[in-house]
C-alpha cells in the first residue's frame, strides 16, 4: 500500500499539473543528463571564489559558489575529499529575504593550495554540482517570477515524517499555471529492513507564504526520491 501522505501529494498534483510543466519536466531532464555529464568539466572552469564562469552558469546554483563548508564540515563528502576549509576561506550562506537574495560566496584567506588539497577541492566542487545538478537552469530559464499576494495555499502540515505543502498561484486570468507540491513521509523496507524517506518536490518551489509582496523568482521542481537515507 502506497504512503498516505505521498499518495496524497501524487493525487494533488494529477489535479494541478499543466502542458506547460510536463514540457519544462522533461526539458530540465534533458539538461541534467547534459549537467551529469559534463559537471566534472566544467568544474576546471571555476575562479578562485568557486564561481563558474557566464557561459556555464546554468549549471551552478542560483544562490551559492562552489565552494561551502558545510559540506566538509558536515561529513556530506568522503573523507578523503576533506581538507581544511577555513584555513583557506571564509564561508557565508546565502540570505534571502523579502526583498533580495544574496548569493553564498567565500573570502578567500588564504589561496596558497597544495597539489593534494587542489584536487580535493576539485571533487568537492563537482559533488556540490552533482547534489544540485542543473540548478542554474531550473532557476533562470525555467523558474517563474511572482508575489505571495497570489499564492493560494490548499494544504501545509508541517508534521514531523508526514510533511505535505500545496500551493497554486493564480493569474490575472484567475488561471492556476503555477503549483508546488511538496511531501516527505518515512517508510521502512522490509526487505533489508532499513528506513527511508519518500521525498517529493513538483511543480515550481513556491515560498509557502503569502507575506512576499515584492516579485519572487521560484525554480523548477523535479524530484521523486524515495530512497533518502535517514540518520
Amino acid at each position: 500500500m502506497m504512503l498516505p501522505v505521498t499518495r496524497k501529494a501524487l493525487n494533488y498534483f494529477m489535479k494541478l499539473v499543466t502542458p506547460e510543466y510536463i514540457s519544462c519536466y522533461f526539458v530540465a531532464i534533458l539538461f541534467q543528463i547534459l549537467c551529469y555529464i559534463t559537471n566534472p568539466i566544467v568544474v576546471l572552469f571555476c575562479d578562485k571564489y568557486g564561481n563558474l564562469p557566464k557561459i556555464f552558469r546554468l549549471w551552478q546554483t542560483y544562490d551559492n559558489c562552489l565552494d561551502v563548508d558545510w559540506m566538509i564540515y558536515e561529513e556530506v563528502v568522503p573523507k578523503v575529499f576533506r581538507y581544511d576549509f577555513n584555513k583557506h576561506y571564509k564561508y557565508y550562506p546565502e540570505s534571502k529575504t523579502n526583498d533580495e537574495m544574496i548569493p553564498g560566496h567565500v573570502v578567500v584567506l588564504d589561496d596558497d593550495f597544495t597539489l593534494k588539497e587542489r584536487v580535493q577541492r576539485y571533487f568537492c566542487r563537482v559533488l556540490w554540482l552533482y547534489r544540485n545538478c542543473s540548478y542554474g537552469f531550473a532557476y533562470k530559464l525555467l523558474g517563474i517570477t511572482y508575489t505571495g499576494i497570489n499564492q493560494h495555499v490548499l494544504e501545509n502540515d508541517q508534521t514531523k515524517g508526514k510533511q505535505i505543502f500545496v500551493s497554486f498561484l493564480e493569474d490575472h486570468y484567475g488561471v492556476d499555471r503555477y503549483f508546488s507540491v511538496k511531501s516527505a513521509e518515512y517508510w521502512t523496507c522490509p526487505i533489508i529492513n532499513k528506513r527511508f524517506r519518500f521525498d517529493i518536490y513538483l511543480g515550481w518551489k513556491l515560498s509557502g507564504t503569502q507575506e512576499y509582496t515584492n516579485e519572487k523568482r521560484a525554480m523548477l521542481a523535479i524530484r521523486i526520491s524515495p530512497f533518502l537515507t535517514v540518520k
